[in-house]
Formats: C-alpha cells, structure tokens, sequence
C-alpha cells in the first residue's frame, strides 16, 4: 500500500452544492493514484445531508467522513 501524501480537508455544514462540485471536480481531473491521496469530510451540520450526498461516491475508498 502506498502512502498518503496528500489530505484534502472540507468543513461542510451548508454547503451540499458546493462539495457534490469539489468532490466531482477532485475525482473527474485526477491523474493521481488515489490510495496517496485522502479527502476528509468534516460534517457539523444538524441533518443527513451529507450522508446522502457520499452514497453516490462510495466507490472511491479514499474518502474519510
């Protein structure tokens, strides 16, 4: 397994919009392996929102919540 050099880290109370858009830009332009790099999801909100969102991003096992 290689080493993660990379942790991309997103605060998310609000902002479904904008993380469907950060995740589908960070995972449609990456010429990277993703087993070095992490994106960690830090969710203050008060509902599920996105919990709902990360079903549609489970393939990708380099996703922290």
């Amino acid at each position: 397994m290689s080493e993660i050099y990379l942790s991309i880290c997103i605060p998310t109370n609000g902002r479904i919009e904008i993380i469907k858009n950060t995740l589908d830009s960070i995972y449609k332009n990456c010429d990277v392996p993703f087993s070095e790099f992490e994106v960690v999801l830090s969710d203050n909100s008060n509902n599920d929102e996105l919990l709902e969102l990360l079903e549609n991003y489970k393939q990708y096992s380099n996703i922290v919540y």
